[in-house]
């Protein structure tokens, strides 16, 4: 006899080394677009705008393989994980600097 009470554990969805390699490179892929527009005003360099959008990546397919998305609530919380991540690699970029970046095409 199966007992009723007993609750229900449901598992994470595992990530797939596929999935996982695709997240990588769309978010890092989006990520590093973004970035180009900080290398064309020159407060970034190229290599740190690919390091950073690697970065994010990432951290976007860490926070998507540990978010079971099975309610609203979760899905919010990684959407907050992916902000803060963002927020943080930004804040802590070495290469980020206040002044611009010395341009040789000008």
């Amino acid at each position: 006899m199966t007992n009723i009470w007993k609750p229900r554990v449901i598992d994470p969805p595992a990530i797939s080394p596929v999935e996982m390699a695709t997240t990588i490179l769309l978010a890092g892929s989006m990520a590093i677009g973004a970035n180009m527009s900080d290398v064309k005003q020159g407060t970034m360099s190229p290599g740190m705008a690919v390091l950073n959008g690697l970065a994010k990546g990432a951290a976007s397919t860490l926070i998507f393989s540990a978010a079971t998305r099975l309610s609203a609530s979760s899905v919010v919380l990684a959407a907050g994980a992916l902000a803060a991540t963002g927020f943080a690699i930004n804040h802590f970029m070495p290469d980020r600097v206040e002044k611009k970046i010395q341009r040789t095409d000008e």
